[in-house]
């Protein structure tokens, strides 16, 4: 009997042991590689030829090695061939992610983690349809282990044709394929062919010296955003600390005026350059993590400056502050103020810049250095007409409550920065913090009466603490049911069918936050669509998006807040443009219009 037992059950082992070759070729790539696969085949821009595409999606905590070898690890390969007929396809591959090595950490290698896509241009002398047989050799790798892999990834599309095809420039990974391809992407908004109507007309900027006009009213009404309240704030703080006769607070008036509008002025210029180089839209140095972080922790510091916990160099709102340079400090609080200012997006704003953007360099800093100057307006009228001094009250004991209030609305600027961070960096950027205080603390110690080797010594011990962290730091949406997420395949296919309304968002715009709050609320947006059967499209630029930004240039615009309305039908290339702040009347005339 046992050795009955024994005999069967050495044949089930031997009958498994057969099997598993099979088992391998027919599901071990969709069951046990840690990997799924999927095919596309897209129509390229002309018209005349298509595109396969193969999409392999990793598990968490996997990834493989790039086609490009770099000495390390096993570089991905594929053969692909057309069926019938053995036609070899040309396989393009995306550059990969350059990180160091999990086994080797002092090597870098060129990794594909989250994504892999391998493009295949269908030759133009390719058949009408067919298969395509691609084999795909790769290692598979984890923190832990690699996994060596030879996959068969047949695909059968319905034809090579690229008539009735998606297009291959409105999909995600169009960029991505242009940078391995190793062509320069389509300039943003060249491909829809709309003729944007704006709802105000006649505000629209179409010459140099509309720009500066407009610029300088938008760069003054500036100054009343919301956002903007910090930089009231920094002045308030800054007058009510001028001293002594009423000549010596206009003498002080008139040089805080006149270097904080140089400071304001600086910073439009440097902005009117980085947004000339890079081609993002305004506010979209916010997009940047790093950015956004690095100011929260500043202003941080600097609401703890105000509270009296420690003085800070150059800059150091207390009305009591001996600094040696009070030029460099109303220079550098200048800086500051419109960096703060910067996410905010005033009346006639969008217009001004979505003109100006497109022009020339110089024609873009010159309409930055106006908007710069109507912003700082006030503050040169202070410096020319100094005899408001007279109108200020004496500085006194008083003044130090002030300076908490302006600690106060400078610690929520720091709740606000730290609520449009990604969650993965809040705790990141909440450390730093912890420890700019024992850094603050350091340098405020470094006062009258410490000996001048002690002084600098405690002033470096802050300093490196702070560096420290910060070297750490940068080392390595709110939804509702009724918007639907922008996607530009989508998004085509519904344009003249139906009626669209598109909202341009982000977390980093305060104002599109206010116009959420009080005119695209849940309870309109039902009432909107049950009534004129509008679809809600949503598109959020908190992160770089390069899809939706397209669309935004694409409408003439280059600012947040922006809506468009796509009514169905032969007008669905004129949308109706709405720019910085708009009400719910006006909304409501637009659907209404068009319902009719």
């Amino acid at each position: 009997m046992n050795r009955l037992l024994k005999t069967i059950l050495a044949s089930l082992l031997l009958m498994l042991l057969a099997a598993a070759p099979a088992a391998a070729q027919l599901g071990f790539q969709q069951q046990d590689y840690p990997a799924k696969t999927s095919w596309g085949m897209y129509a390229l821009p002309g018209g005349d030829s298509s595109m396969a595409v193969l999409t392999m999606t990793f598990e968490d905590g996997w990834h493989t090695y790039s086609a490009e070898p770099t000495g390390v690890g096993k570089p991905t390969t594929v053969q692909a061939t057309i069926e019938p007929g053995g036609m070899e396809l040309a396989a393009v591959f995306p550059p990969g992610v350059s990180k160091p090595d999990t086994f080797d950490p002092s090597k870098t290698a060129n990794i594909y983690d989250g994504v892999m896509r391998v493009f295949l241009p269908i030759p133009p002398d390719a058949p009408e349809s067919g298969s395509i047989n691609a084999q795909v050799e790769l290692l598979f790798c984890s923190d832990t282990k690699c996994l060596p892999a030879r996959m068969e990834i047949p695909f059968r599309p319905k034809t090579f044709s690229p008539d009735d095809l998606a297009k291959a420039e409105l999909q995600p990974w169009w960029p991505e394929f242009l940078e391995a391809f190793g062509e320069e992407p389509v300039e943003p908004g060249g491909q829809w062919g709309f003729s944007p109507k704006p709802y105000t007309e006649s505000l629209e900027v179409t010459s140099l010296g509309a720009a500066l006009f407009f610029g300088l009213i938008a760069g003054l009404l500036l100054n009343l955003m919301p956002c903007v309240l910090p930089v009231i704030s920094l002045k308030v703080s800054a007058l009510l600390g001028s001293g002594g006769e009423p000549e010596q607070r206009r003498r002080e008036i008139r040089t805080h005026g006149i270097f904080f509008a140089a400071g304001v002025l600086s910073w439009f210029g440097a902005l009117a350059v980085i947004l000339w180089k890079t081609g993002i839209a305004w506010g979209g140095i916010f997009q940047q993590p790093e950015v956004v972080a690095g100011l929260a922790i500043f202003v941080f510091v600097m609401g703890l400056s105000l509270l009296g916990l420690f003085d800070l160099p150059v800059i150091d709102l207390k009305f009591d502050s001996k600094v040696r340079s009070h030029k460099a400090q109303a220079y550098f609080t200048g800086l500051l103020a419109t960096l703060l200012a910067t996410p905010c997006s005033g009346p006639f704003l969008g217009g001004v810049l979505a003109w100006a953007l497109q022009q020339p360099p110089g024609h873009i800093a010159a309409v930055f250095l106006a908007v710069g100057l109507g912003m700082s307006s006030p503050y040169l009228a202070m410096s020319v007409f100094p005899g408001v001094a007279t109108w200020l009250p004496r500085p006194g004991a008083w003044v130090q409550h002030v300076e908490r209030v302006v600690g106060f609305f400078l610690l929520g600027t720091v709740l606000y920065l730290i609520n449009i961070l990604p969650p993965a960096e809040v705790m990141p950027a909440l450390f730093v913090m912890w420890l700019a205080v024992p850094a603050g603390w350091l340098w405020g110690l470094a006062g009258p009466g410490v000996s001048t080797g002690a002084r600098w010594g405690l002033r470096l011990a802050g300093l490196g603490l702070l560096g420290l962290t910060l070297l750490w730091f940068y080392a390595p949406e709110r939804e509702s049911f009724m918007w639907t997420a922008y996607n530009p395949v989508t998004f085509e296919e519904r344009l003249g069918r139906e009626a669209m309304f598109v909202d341009f968002t982000a977390d980093w715009c305060p104002t599109c936050k206010v116009i959420e709050a009080t005119v695209l609320t849940p309870e309109n947006l039902t009432q909107w669509r049950e009534e004129y059967g509008v679809r809600f499209v949503q598109v959020d630029l908190s992160e770089q998006n390069p899809e939706g930004e397209e669309l935004l240039f694409s409408l003439g615009s280059r600012s947040l807040p922006v809506a468009a309305f796509f009514p169905a039908g032969d007008d669905w290339n004129k949308p109706v443009v709405l720019r910085d702040l708009f009400t719910e009347e006006q909304v409501e005339t637009i659907l209404e219009s068009y319902n009719n």
